[in-house]
């Protein structure tokens, strides 16, 4: 069945967003959620499939056929076009599994009697998992028989009212729907006031829309006996819309409503938090996706044709200053028609829109905050001014809170209570019973940034909070610079309050300025990753040099030459280093020279320039006095200049002397150390001991509460596994890995991580996945390291699968880029390139890129690198049949192998040294070495390299008559390339129908394989 990646493609991206369209979830959401069903990690490889990149398994193609049809409603010959479009046939028996034969009984009609309001909008967006909670909620016969949705003004909490009383008459849910709302009326022409309710106004409005108008002449009593009646009776479905607004406490009507209900229901809505007997929900604003679906379709319903395609970057700004309050939303959309974005936002904020009352930004603000403004004392409103401060929707927990306020617990847990209460307070996490993270919706702050420095009284009640709000700010900004020197090394605090830390910064006094942003480098460049907003900060430190520390000063040109490194600009890194160590030689700063000449013996290592590397490193080493975990650090540096080279006695010798500082040092500061000795060990084939000092180092960074280090022995842990042949265990400990650099948003430790899953993931199309977001994450970053690495994975496995074109396309860009900054890697991808030459049979072509890929390798000394690529120009010399050349290679490699112990090139070594028996006409000696690359296969759990170990055993067996095993082992081989489809499964399928075929030379249809 011939594949249709453009049209597979399509049909898959079109059923995608049908789905989003019934069910308002975001794109991301719903191929995460399609991912996971389908048992793969989020929806980065539904992403992939996207692209053109059908599934090639069929049961995976079955899943999610079955999955798109079942949410997104679609037909048969929908269904059948789209598994054709993968390449696979579509059977009866897929096509009754689909559509199975229904027979729908229709239910007879109940009248569902009702005085909704008119929905004001379409499709309500972004609120579809919230009401399942609440029909679930209405639905339970053992629940509450009061549902509460509660939220600041302008939230959403009507139009949520309103879909869910639709949805209830659409599916009968209840045999009446009773809505109430508290009536309007305008005064002054600017002012919308609603008229309260009362538990007796209730009652009214619930008799007169069941028939029974004259229900208003009645005694309390009498009523109350009335409708309980009838509620009690009928199925009724009572919608209180602003309750907010009763006369009567919230809670004293919740308490008189409840006796009257069962089997009815209510629902309530309010600005107020809801208490007692009810099943509540908050509603917050609209998440980004859904604002920016909200506002294309509120801005396509009113013709504002140039907001409804908008770029999603523009419209994500109007999300995010909102809130997401569908209010707000609505009131800029219509703004946007004749105004610029920029001006909008700031009219939003800002006090001069609000100089005439008749404004309409002042009559929001004043619809939704002035009346819970009024209600509140003293204290809380010195609170709500301090809260204003803090990152909106991120806040703070409770100690910078208590500072910045200046109220002591007794005067705010109180006020805390009363904002929480009035919907004007989120609790956005709670860390446990004992933290609690409070902040302001961000339409609440800019209420209070709006009225703070008003000038007529009438906006705000008293000029006297502009003085409140400044001293506020002052301890704001003093708290903050102090928590980020004191938590420095701590980036699970920094990563908490990371935004409140630069909002401080920002009002900084210069000295303060330039301390903290060196502080916080380590945090920015080498933790996080933000290398432009890194790079911003730390140039603005640099322009102050006269007027600030001189260390300060050379901290922060040594972090601007690391982020120079990272981006990849070797030469500009290389600069401001050796700056630097100018300046800190002439201020005589021995330990910020030590981690000077560290960085540049670092900067050479990357290069490949190895002697340079260990001439800076042992310059920085040899410096008096510098301290033992500096000793240590220079040490380790030193000895993973040996491990790159493959020179692991060398690299013993600098490991065993940072041995002798470890009683001096901290346990964490011990993990490089660790690291690299597992590394030596494990590359020697001492898989336990290195397992040992993986552990090790793995218990002292989970001691230390070091995530990053924690990553990079969980990766280690992982080779080992590995190379002991627990394939599964490696996965197992790179996944946890990952999951760990997500969770403290570690983006370069992500993207490496996700490069080691690539080659050790057994399905191609995850493997794919996850080198394709490895290099994504590494172009967002400006990495070219790792941007280069991921090309390369990407490259090598649909290499494998046989898709050149593709893969040249991956490669290519990678060879630009790694030749741009002279990366040492970029002989792997002449090593790929020249592979796809072999198998293309352009063998002059092969040669010429195999013997760039050799030089390139000789010139960092990668004596493992060397041998294999000797091994794949041994190949090429096997399908030129020069056997002479073909043996000089092999005989080549032998002679490193010992040394070497790696065994990925072990077993190539017997693979080729097999294909070289069975040309010269000895399949028992050629049999001998694939059995020996089968048993190395199997240890390091390569099912590519187990498939080629099979497919050359079985051609062995054909030659010695053996048909039977040769069978056998064909199909074995099958087995083990289809999983991994393989480009060399077709050619093994070919071998396998031929056995039996009399007088069929077994030679002439079998090649050596890669």
């Amino acid at each position: 069945m011939q594949k249709s990646a453009g049209r597979f493609a399509d049909m898959l991206t079109e059923a995608v967003y049908k789905i989003r369209l019934r069910e308002s979830k975001s794109i991301q959401i719903i191929q995460d959620e399609i991912g996971q069903m389908l048992g793969r990690s989020g929806g980065r490889t539904i992403e992939y499939w996207r692209q053109g990149n059908a599934p090639s398994k069929r049961s995976d193609i079955e899943k999610l056929t079955q999955e798109l049809v079942r949410r997104g409603r679609l037909d048969a010959p929908w269904a059948k076009a789209f598994v054709t479009a993968a390449g696979f046939a579509y059977t009866d028996q897929q096509d009754g599994q689909l559509f199975p034969d229904r027979s729908y009984q229709e239910e007879s009609a109940i009248p569902v009697h009702t005085y909704l309001p008119h929905k004001p909008f379409r499709q309500l967006i972004g609120r579809s998992e919230i009401c399942l909670q609440l029909l679930r909620a209405l639905d339970d016969p053992d629940g509450c028989w009061i549902v509460g949705v509660d939220g600041i003004g302008g939230i959403g909490k009507t139009a949520l009212a309103l879909e869910i009383a639709a949805q209830c008459v659409q599916e009968r849910r209840f045999q009446h729907i009773v809505w109430l709302q508290a009536a309007s009326t305008v005064k002054n022409n600017s002012r919308q006031e609603q008229t309260p309710f009362t538990f007796e106004s209730i009652l009214d409005g619930v008799g007169n829309q069941l028939g029974v108008p004259d229900i208003v002449t009645l005694p309390l009593t009498q009523k109350r006996a009335r409708i309980q009646a009838m509620l009690h009776h009928t199925r009724v479905l009572l919608i209180i819309d602003n309750l907010d607004t009763a006369t009567q406490p919230q809670e004293a009507i919740i308490r008189e409503l409840g006796p009257l209900l069962n089997p009815s229901k209510a629902l309530l809505t309010s600005r107020q938090r809801f208490g007692g007997e009810v099943f509540t929900k908050h509603l917050a604003g609209l998440k980004q996706d859904a604002g920016i679906e909200f506002v294309r379709q509120d801005a396509q319903e009113k013709g504002v044709d140039h907001l409804a395609t908008a770029d999603p970057t523009h419209l994500a700004q109007l999300v995010n200053q909102t809130g997401g309050s569908p209010l707000a939303l609505k009131l800029l959309v219509s703004q946007l028609a004749y105004l610029p974005l920029d001006l909008v936002l700031h009219r939003l904020q800002a006090v001069e829109s609000l100089a005439s009352h008749d404004h309409q930004y002042f009559r929001f603000y004043r619809t939704v905050f002035f009346e819970s403004w009024a209600l509140l004392g003293e204290a809380s409103k010195k609170l709500l001014i301090s809260l204003s401060n803090f990152d909106p929707m991120d806040g703070a927990y409770l100690d910078p809170i208590e500072y910045v306020s200046g109220l002591e617990k007794k005067a705010l847990l109180p006020s805390i209570d009363q904002l929480w209460r009035l919907s004007l307070l989120e609790i956005v996490e709670v860390e446990n019973v004992q933290r609690m993270r409070y902040a302001l919706h961000p339409l609440t702050q800019y209420f209070v940034s709006s009225f703070i420095t008003a000038e007529e009284e009438s906006r705000f009640g008293d000029q006297k909070w502009e003085a409140v709000y400044k001293e506020s700010h002052l301890r704001f900004v003093e708290f903050w610079l102090r928590y980020a020197v004191e938590h420095a090394g701590d980036y699970q605090k920094l990563d908490a309050d990371e935004k409140n830390i630069f909002k401080a910064l920002e009002n900084a006094p210069q000295g303060d300025f330039a301390r903290s942003v060196c502080v916080l480098a380590p945090y920015l460049v080498d933790l996080k990753g933000k290398y432009t907003r890194a790079q911003e900060l730390l140039q603005q430190v640099v322009s102050l040099e006269d007027a600030i520390d001189p260390h300060c000063h050379v901290t922060a040109v040594l972090y601007l030459g690391r982020i120079a490194d990272k981006l990849g600009e070797t030469d500009l890194a290389e600069s401001l280093i050796r700056q630097a160590i100018n300046k800190a030689q002439r201020y005589e700063d021995i330990e910020q020279l030590s981690v000077l000449y560290h960085d540049l013996g670092s900067l050479a290592k990357s290069q490949g320039r190895y002697e340079e590397a260990v001439k800076h490193l042992q310059t920085g080493l040899a410096l008096d006095p510098i301290s033992p975990s500096q000793a240590v650090l220079m040490l380790g540096r030193l000895s993973g200049v040996y491990v790159s080279q493959g020179k692991w006695q060398q690299a013993i010798q600098y490991l065993e002397r940072a041995f002798l500082f470890e009683s001096e040092v901290k346990a964490d500061q011990m993990t490089p150390i660790y690291n690299n000795m597992g590394v030596v060990k494990e590359q020697l084939g001492l898989y336990d001991e290195a397992n040992t000092l993986y552990t090790r180092g793995l218990a002292a960074a989970e001691a230390a509460g070091h995530l990053e280090h924690t990553c990079m022995f969980l990766v280690n842990l992982g080779h080992a596994a590995q190379g002991r042949g627990h394939r599964g265990e490696a996965l197992t400990y790179l996944k946890r890995a990952l999951e760990i650099a997500r969770q403290i948003g570690h983006k370069p430790a992500v993207c490496v991580l996700l490069g080691n899953l690539g080659p050790t993931e057994y399905d191609p199309d995850q493997s794919c996945a996850y080198y394709a977001e490895s290099v994504e994450i590494a172009r967002e970053l400006g990495h070219q390291e790792y941007l280069i690495a991921g090309l390369i994975g990407l490259g090598e496995r649909l290499s494998m699968q046989g898709q050149y074109a593709r893969a040249e396309v991956y490669l290519n860009e990678g060879l630009e880029a790694g030749l741009a900054i002279n990366h040492r890697l970029t002989f792997q991808i002449y090593y790929i390139k020249g592979e796809i030459a072999l198998n293309r049979g352009q063998f002059a072509a092969a040669e010429g890129v195999f013997q760039k890929a050799l030089e390139m390798a000789q010139e960092t000394d990668d004596r493992a690198w060397i041998t294999r690529i000797q091994l794949v120009e041994c190949r090429l010399a096997l399908k030129l049949q020069d056997f002479e050349r073909a043996q000089a290679l092999l005989k080549l490699s032998a002679g490193v192998m010992d040394e070497l112990k790696n065994s990925g090139v072990t077993l190539s070594f017997h693979q080729q040294y097999g294909e070289l028996e069975l040309a010269l006409g000895d399949p028992a000696a050629a049999q001998r070495h694939f059995e020996i690359a089968l048993d190395i296969g199997r240890q390091i759990d390569s099912r590519e390299a187990n498939g080629l170990s099979y497919f050359g055993l079985a051609r062995c067996a054909a030659r010695l008559g053996k048909m039977s095993k040769a069978s056998t082992y064909a199909q074995q081989s099958i087995k083990a390339l289809r999983a991994l489809n393989h480009r060399q499964r077709v050619e093994v399928e070919e071998f396998s129908k031929n056995l039996h075929r009399v007088g069929v030379d077994i030679w002439d249809i079998s090649s050596p394989p890669h």
